[in-house]
């Protein structure tokens, strides 16, 4: 059976890459609960 909630392995990448540019770029648009989790983890994106 398929579970349509989960993300194809293929896209996988895409969502990785996209994640990693928008850290690098001071995290124009986090959402608030990946920026909780940076905080707890001591991560300011600089």
């Amino acid at each position: 059976m398929k579970r349509p909630a989960v993300t194809p392995v293929e896209e996988l990448p895409e969502l990785a890459r996209r994640l990693l540019d928008e850290w690098q770029d001071g995290f124009p648009l986090v959402p608030e609960p990946w920026a909780e989790i940076a905080d707890r983890l001591g991560t300011t994106g600089e």
